[in-house]
């Protein structure tokens, strides 16, 4: 094969990569979760999770995951009852998006706090809604704990494990595109 012909092959697989990314990108929009203003939904739920690990950062990061979890769906009726998509359009337009018109959609965007509302540590979605909602997650660390036990099976860690109790707030939010 010639190097013009090689090129030549080379462009046609970029082009081809190109559209097929724009393909994707339209079929699952990318969104990000806007959080719904206390002034129209005022429900938040906190809880806990507990997890331990003969490493302390692995225990760390499974205890607050789990806790982003368990907020999540301790609001997921709530959400689902209030946000209408009357509610959703709303939210969005607050924040200067719009509402996704896909059935797919990928909350990959920043999430978005409500008026000056503190800052978001994680978004997930809500599933089997009408409108795309989700729940903004909020970590609170002053509320957690840490301590160590011993353990025969944490030989790397001087025979120690860590156990994490973390909790987290959720709140409702809408997933907008831009």
């Amino acid at each position: 094969m010639t190097p013009v012909a090689i090129l030549g092959a080379l462009t046609f697989m970029t082009i081809g990569l190109t559209w097929a990314g724009e393909a994707l990108a339209q079929l699952s929009q990318i969104t990000a979760c806007v959080e719904v203003p206390q002034s129209t939904l005022n429900q938040s739920r906190m809880r806990r999770s507990t997890r331990s690990n003969c490493d302390p950062a692995a225990a760390r990061r499974a205890a607050i995951s789990q806790s982003h979890v368990n907020a999540r769906d301790a609001l997921a009726s709530t959400c689902r009852q209030a946000i209408t998509p009357a509610v959703a359009a709303a939210v969005c337009a607050g924040a200067g998006k719009s509402r996704p018109t896909t059935p797919t959609v990928s909350l990959q965007s920043p999430p978005i706090a409500a008026g000056n509302g503190a800052r978001i540590n994680a978004q997930l979605p809500i599933s089997g809604t009408g409108p795309k909602i989700c729940a903004v997650l909020r970590d609170l660390p002053a509320e957690s704990s840490t301590t160590r036990q011993s353990d025969a099976l944490c030989v790397l860690n001087n025979f120690r494990k860590t156990v994490v109790t973390f909790r987290s707030r959720a709140r409702c939010g809408v997933q907008c595109r831009p």
